[in-house]
């Protein structure tokens, strides 16, 4: 016999609770379907569980999950209507295959979720990684990129970053120049094969045993990026941009504003395109950096060597406490060493010398920055369109090359056309103000035979090594 709705025993909330919590979450599911009121209650109560509050849906913010059963019911709750961030855990006994196609499910019934972590067991049976669909996480991800897809997506890994920047079709662009009526498609997008391609880093982590934390990030303007994929995060030791990347200074500020490495232990970028608040920010946010190289002039080369780009903030006492090597201009390398900190682990460090009004004082204020680490043996100088033996420039009774007796291996690399020093005579000079050396090595100075002969008579205690072109 069915009840009249009239007829229906009433039970208080809290003795309908008092009854849920006797049953599994798999009885809660279903109960979930009977009326508004039984959705409720049923799956507040499934949610709870999973340590998952009103508060939390109220807000949009989760507390981190596993796919074993809290992802069932968020699927199914009417009344959550937006994730801004979700942390998940997949179990290593779940069906892997079917938790990624859930979260694709989830991303595409809510509004865009601007952060997502997912995490993987460490090890996975052979079975079990086959059960991981290459493409159910593409999807997965090309879901979440759905709101931002006229941006650029960048993806950080163990190999070196890369772009999928958006396109516009060639069927977009005729019909635009032609004035051929029909539908289009409204502006630029990214290619789900060209994103696939920069996906199968995923499917290479798999074959090789290990199947990667991944954590994406979408933004919305202003930021220049669309979204930040890193696949990963504690195995990338090595950040490196390629110079073929071609990176805007606005990009490659954000990735640094919005990435952080737990391990990283050296980055490689070009210095010229970027900020110097997001330099400094992620300098400050790295305490496990050993190695920086970040080449290249502290100004961009459009830039007019009048105008060059000022460095941030000083760098806190507490900045780079495992910092052993540095590559920069001099710019960059007096900044650093502007630091109050002691740099204990600091050996070796590369000096740039540009053409530039300020390389001068930037170069002097790099050496007394030496002067205060005596640990500090290994110096090499790229010359770039400065040298420190120009004519006007040498000062022998203030030069701060005499406060660096601890400096005992020079470098030095020419990268200007001519090579050659002007007057040999001013580079003996120079030499002289080194009281410490032992070892000097010359790259790329044509015709240096006369000069070689010239410094090992006059230094008969320095070894000089000399690299031609091509060595």
């Amino acid at each position: 016999m069915v009840l009249a709705p009239s007829t229906l025993p009433f039970f208080s909330n809290e003795i309908i609770l008092e009854v849920f919590e006797h049953l599994t979450d798999k009885e809660l599911l279903s109960l979930a379907g009977i009326s508004k009121h039984i959705h409720e209650l049923a799956l507040l109560s499934h949610l709870s569980r999973y340590g998952i509050t009103e508060n939390d849906i109220a807000t949009n913010s989760f507390p981190p999950l596993s796919t074993s059963g809290a992802l069932r019911a968020c699927l199914l709750a009417r009344f959550i209507t937006g994730i801004d961030t979700l942390q998940l855990r997949f179990d290593e006994s779940a069906q892997l295959d079917r938790d990624v196609q859930a979260v694709t499910k989830l991303v595409q019934k809510l509004p865009p979720i601007r952060s997502i972590d997912l995490e993987f067991p460490p090890r996975l049976a052979h079975a079990e990684m086959a059960a991981v669909s290459r493409d159910g996480v593409v999807a997965m991800v090309l879901s979440l990129l759905s709101a931002f897809r006229s941006r650029p997506a960048v993806t950080i890994s163990p190999l070196p970053v890369s772009i999928i920047r958006p396109y516009t079709p060639i069927f977009h662009t005729v019909r635009r120049w032609t004035g051929t009526a029909g539908p289009e498609k409204s502006g630029p997008f990214i290619d789900d094969q060209a994103f696939r391609e920069k996906m199968g880093l995923f499917t290479l982590m798999r074959v090789g045993g290990v199947i990667p934390n991944i954590s994406i990030r979408a933004f919305d303007p202003p930021n220049p990026l669309g979204t930040l994929i890193v696949f990963r995060a504690s195995g990338i030791s090595d950040l490196r941009f390629p110079s073929d990347l071609r990176l805007s200074s606005a990009e490659i500020s954000a990735i640094f504003e919005n990435l952080q490495l737990p391990l990283l232990r050296g980055v490689e970028a070009a210095l010229s395109i970027i900020s110097a608040p997001s330099l400094l920010a992620f300098l400050c946010r790295h305490l496990t950096l050993q190695r920086l190289r970040l080449p290249g002039p502290s100004d961009h080369p459009k830039t007019p060597k009048s105008k060059t780009r000022a460095h941030p903030d000083p760098l806190p006492p507490d900045a780079l406490p495992q910092l052993e090597n540095i590559f920069g201009s001099a710019h960059l390398v007096a900044w650093v060493l502007a630091s109050a900190h002691p740099f204990p682990h600091l050996t070796a460090l590369t000096i740039e010398l540009y053409d530039g009004t300020s390389t001068r004082d930037d170069y002097h204020n790099a050496l007394h920055g030496i002067a205060r680490r005596p640990a500090i043996d290994t110096l090499t100088l790229q010359i770039n369109g400065w040298s420190p033996w120009n004519a006007t420039d040498l000062d022998p009774a203030a030069a701060p090359e005499r406060d660096v007796p601890h400096v005992a291996d020079l470098r030095l690399a020419l990268k200007w056309p001519v090579g050659m020093p002007r007057n040999p005579a001013l580079l003996v000079e120079w030499f002289r103000l080194f009281a410490g050396l032992r070892e000097v090595a010359v790259f790329n100075m044509p015709t240096a035979e006369y000069l070689s002969r010239l410094l090992e008579r006059e230094f008969p205690n320095v070894r000089f090594t000399w690299y031609k072109h091509g060595r």
